[in-house]
């Protein structure tokens, strides 16, 4: 049903939010004798340019809404006790593992990359991966 549809979102929603949270740095201001300096810790996830939604409810979803919704609501977040910033990605592309194969591609891809790279490709509906690119 709709109701449903929409409570399944709202779920993958906060799980996703909550991987971003988990996975991305954070940056915050700290003050030395020397002045004043940003202090980042854990990854910066902001060069992240692709998200692959992968397996379960996120890649039978057909829609990236539940992944771009988390990202938006998680762009306003500061970490709690220390009031830092998240380092998250700004506005990546979104592909759907539908096949939920990515896993299986990660294992295989040290000896097959371009392999790998064309089923990746080809689960997730992405243009194939241009000839410079490191895995090609």
């Amino acid at each position: 049903t709709e109701e449903e549809q929409a409570l399944d979102d709202l779920l993958a929603e906060t799980c996703v939010h909550h991987a971003l949270l988990r996975h991305a740095g954070t940056v915050e201001e700290a003050f030395t004798p020397a002045g004043k300096v940003r202090v980042q810790r854990g990854r910066d996830l902001r060069a992240v340019r692709t998200i692959v939604a992968s397996g379960g409810y996120l890649g039978r979803r057909g829609s990236a809404k539940p992944v771009l919704d988390a990202l938006e609501a998680a762009r306003g977040r500061v970490e709690e006790k220390t009031g830092a910033g998240f380092l998250l990605p700004g506005c990546p592309v979104v592909l759907l593992d539908r096949l939920y194969l990515f896993p299986l591609l990660g294992t295989i891809c040290p000896a097959f990359p371009r392999a790998a790279a064309e089923l990746a490709a080809l689960t997730t509906g992405s243009p194939e991966p241009a000839q410079g690119h490191p895995h090609a």
